[in-house]
């Protein structure tokens, strides 16, 4: 079995039913939409093929990192954080996600030092270091609720950009009717790939990790199907030069 942490929680055997941390952002949460969301269709398509019930559970990254090392919860969906060693190992990738941001008209950084002294808008508990040590030390973060506020404060002059994935920030100036003018193109920052985790604090039947192995390799060919509908729902950030979480198509250099 997987031994649980040293945290003084018991350790059960599950059944069949798994519950799984998602972030609640759009698009990779929309309880609205048809189609749930990115990381709802992952799940289910991940339930298909692995013979495991997965239920979501979406909420800020910083509630997905205490539900997974608190025990509370069996999955998260997520980039590699340090925080996580101890409380998690990684069962596979989904492929893979470009980090950056977008900028104010006018702003069309080549590099990162052009960014010195700027408001950089952020989403709140996403303040991530391994995204932030790409920035000028001068730069002034700003947390916010959602990416929607963000793109407001751009186009009202409060903010220089606005940190976020190529394709939520897509996604988010297409569905709030913002023009191909109102900001800078995607400056890309890193190249990260999405996991899925499974938690070490709890204790689970002999061959759960296999099982959910094999269900994602099951689980390839659907991939970019899920993406392409999203990707059609995006607008004005560059195309990416590959497909955002399909571990079918490696990341270039």
């Amino acid at each position: 079995m997987l031994a649980a942490a040293a945290t003084g929680l018991p350790g059960r055997a599950l059944a069949r039913t798994l519950t799984c941390g998602v972030m609640e952002a759009p698009p990779w949460h929309l309880p609205e939409d048809p189609k749930q969301g990115i990381a709802n269709e992952v799940i289910a398509d991940l339930s298909r093929h692995s013979g495991f019930d997965i239920q979501s559970r979406p909420g800020p990254p910083v509630r997905l990192i205490m539900g997974i090392k608190s025990g509370q919860l069996d999955l998260i969906i997520f980039f590699e954080l340090p925080e996580l060693r101890g409380a998690a190992v990684p069962v596979g990738t989904f492929g893979y996600a470009d980090m950056g941001l977008v900028t104010r008209p006018g702003l069309r950084p080549q590099s990162a030092d052009e960014l010195a002294g700027c408001r950089i808008g952020v989403l709140r508990g996403n303040n991530r270091k391994d995204v932030t040590d790409k920035l000028p030390p001068s730069v002034t973060l700003i947390e916010l609720r959602d990416l929607s506020l963000g793109l407001s404060m751009i186009m009202g002059g409060r903010l220089d950009g606005l940190i976020g994935t190529r394709l939520a920030l897509g996604w988010h100036m297409k569905q709030g009717g913002f023009s191909p003018q109102s900001v800078g193109s995607f400056f890309r920052l890193l190249r990260e790939p999405i996991y899925l985790y499974l938690s070490t604090v709890r204790r689970y039947e002999d061959g759960t990790l296999a099982q959910l192995q094999a269900g994602m390799r099951g689980m390839d060919r659907s991939l970019s199907r899920v993406t392409d509908y999203y990707w059609k729902g995006a607008g004005y950030v560059d195309p990416p030069p590959s497909d955002p979480i399909n571990p079918r198509r490696h990341p270039p250099p």
